[in-house]
């Protein structure tokens, strides 16, 4: 027993030395780990604040959107409807042109 109880001795006196030893580095380690810690934890409230704005203002910006899509439909729509409008307007006017150049051939022969 006086074998073992001289290794855990010997070992908790080594590990106690490496521990005063290395205090400076530890204690420097842990002030670093508590910063970055804290610089963490500021970050995330950040984004977590920043996420919030983002969905207060994608809730905003939903209605709108569906909005112009409807209204850009409609429009596209309304121009098709005029476009074809137009077009039947314009073969009328052909038509009418053909036929009064016809008139005006006729009218011309002796």
């Amino acid at each position: 027993m006086g074998l073992i109880s001289t290794i855990l001795f010997l070992s908790a006196a080594k590990s106690s030395y490496e521990l005063v030893s290395n205090r400076k580095a530890i204690i420097r380690n842990a002030k670093e780990v508590a910063s970055e810690s804290k610089r963490v934890n500021q970050l995330q409230a950040q984004l977590k604040d920043q996420l919030q704005t983002l969905q207060t203002e994608a809730q905003k910006i939903t209605p709108l959107a569906q909005d112009l899509n409807y209204k850009a439909q409609a429009f596209g729509k309304e121009a098709h409807a005029r476009t074809e409008q137009i077009q039947a307007q314009m073969e009328q006017a052909q038509a009418h042109v053909e036929e009064l150049q016809a008139k005006i051939k006729a009218a011309n022969k002796p």
